[in-house]
């Protein structure tokens, strides 16, 4: 119930977090079911309605376990690794992605983006609740574009912002409405591997596809 976050492992099997179930479901690539993990709770090995979720460079599986404040790793059988967050570390964590250097959650409780090394250290945040320039009002899914910058859906602003990884604003685009290069209440990107950016546009019901140059 409630399917959040949604990722593709390197044997091409698809993960969806399972949000109001509180669990991570894994499908193979034509939807055959293949394995579940997590059920409501607070240990280690549980959930609290999970949203986003991603897969890592060595095939571990990141989970925003929303309401236990917590970012967990689960091995690709869904075996508990490690977490990190918590109470004042984390509000509303939304999404976890793996780059080169960092560990970049979207906390869409504190309206900013929290940075940690891959050992899940804080490393330093960026952003505040606002609507100028590298202000946020419910950061939710990220995605980082061919050129390696960060992409934020910034969901309530009705845009996306774009970063370097290092915090560095770059450019933002969009605005409230249903025209074309318009959102209401864009929740979710991916990058495709020509340059293209795939937005879903929640309250238009539709995905729009743009590029990002």
């Amino acid at each position: 119930m409630g399917p959040g976050g949604i990722a593709f492992d390197n044997n091409g099997n698809i993960i969806v977090a399972d949000c109001i179930n509180h669990r991570v479901q894994v499908f193979s690539g034509d939807g055959k079911f293949l394995s579940e993990f997590g059920g409501y709770g607070s240990l280690d090995h549980q959930l609290k309605f999970p949203e986003g979720l991603s897969v890592a460079s060595n095939v571990d599986i990141i989970v925003a376990d929303k309401d236990n404040k917590l970012i967990k790793i689960f091995s690709p059988s869904g075996k508990f690794l490690r977490k990190f967050g918590g109470e004042g570390s984390l509000v509303i964590p939304y999404h976890c992605i793996q780059t080169e250097q960092y560990l970049i959650v979207s906390d869409y409780g504190e309206h900013c983006i929290k940075v940690f090394d891959l050992q899940g250290n804080f490393k330093f945040k960026f952003g505040k609740n606002g609507n100028k320039e590298g202000e946020f009002n419910g950061p939710c899914y990220l995605s980082v574009s061919k050129s390696g910058h960060l992409v934020v859906c910034d969901s309530r602003n009705h845009r996306l912002q774009v970063f370097e990884q290092s915090g560095k604003f770059v450019t933002m685009f969009g605005t409230v409405g249903s025209k074309t290069s318009e959102f209401n209440l864009p929740v979710s990107t991916a990058n495709l591997s020509d340059g293209r950016i795939v937005v879903s546009d929640f309250h238009n019901n539709r995905i729009q596809m743009l590029q990002f140059v």
